[in-house]
């Protein structure tokens, strides 16, 4: 088994969804996971989304599908570093 950073539990409220706020709280995790990854090093992030909505919201921050689990998705350590970068 590879080592993993598993995001979890990271939901905004239906009347705020497409306001900004789940965009935000994601891109705290993503820095929080990439920070993380200086002391415990990890292959990627992956998550569990709720449902076809919430994938594709993953989906535009570039997570990709986990073979064989269709609501689990990841995201490479290499390409976190990569949009960590991006974003200095």
């Amino acid at each position: 088994m590879l080592p993993v950073a598993v995001l979890a539990w990271l939901g905004v409220a239906a009347d705020r969804q497409g306001q900004g706020p789940g965009a935000r709280l994601l891109a705290q995790a993503l820095r929080d996971c990439h920070e993380a990854g200086k002391t415990f090093a990890f292959v990627a992030v992956i998550l569990d989304c709720l449902n076809d909505a919430a994938k594709a919201f993953y989906r535009r921050w570039d997570f990709e599908d986990v073979p064989g689990h269709p609501y689990w998705l990841f995201l490479s350590s290499k390409r976190l570093n990569a949009m960590i970068a991006a974003a200095s």
